[in-house]
């Protein structure tokens, strides 16, 4: 940890401490930081603008909050939500402190990058597992029938055009033979679009 993260912390941690999306977050700081200009304050006292890059290798705006600048964000913070930040940032200012007056060994760095690495991978497989599930629940309709593209979503399963054509002619052979209605719905990308219950899908993607 150099000297700059022992002084801040990272508005990606502050986002996820006070409950918001990042965007959001920013988009706050940004107005904090035109409220410290007119009242002759200096921003940089309170919030570093900063980027990292992210899962998608794009670079991406973040800021680096004081203590001050945490203090700023609390203050218009309400309630329960107020006092909870308040108890974690001063909680992780003063582990912060306790690094440097402990440094970490050479294994003990390396097992919480580690950590980190594992930690910001769990995340981004529910991140990915939310878009799976939100494309399946667009282009599918309720009662347990489902488009090709959209059970293929849940089953994370890469198809293509041919495959899911494939797919639906053997659906909708095994619905006739099995007597399970076939269903219709819109699909942003191809339009009507058929459905089948979720019986003849698991058959028909084993």
């Amino acid at each position: 940890m150099n000297e700059l993260e022992q002084k801040y912390l990272n508005s990606r941690e502050v986002a996820e401490m006070v409950g918001k999306e990042h965007k959001n977050l920013i988009r706050d700081i940004r107005n904090y930081i035109d409220y410290l200009n007119e009242t002759n304050f200096e921003p940089v006292n309170f919030f570093k603008e900063d980027c990292y890059t992210d899962a998608k290798g794009e670079t991406r705006i973040c800021y680096l909050i004081s203590k001050k600048g945490c203090e700023f964000i609390a203050h218009k913070l309400t309630g329960q939500k107020g006092a909870e930040f308040t108890a974690k940032y001063i909680e992780r200012f003063h582990e912060m402190q306790d690094k440097l007056q402990n440094p970490m060994t050479e294994l003990e760095a390396l097992q919480m990058a580690v950590n980190r690495m594992v930690e910001q991978e769990r995340r981004l497989r529910s991140v990915e597992d939310r878009i799976d599930l939100i494309e399946a629940k667009t282009t599918t309709s309720p009662n347990e029938y489902f488009t090709i593209a959209g059970f293929a979503s849940i089953r994370k399963q890469k198809i293509d055009v041919n495959k899911a054509c494939f797919l639906g002619r053997k659906a909708a052979r095994l619905s006739k033979e099995w007597d399970y209605d076939i269903g219709k719905t819109s699909d942003p990308r191809y339009g009507t679009v058929n459905t089948y219950h979720v019986d003849i899908l698991n058959r028909v993607f084993e």
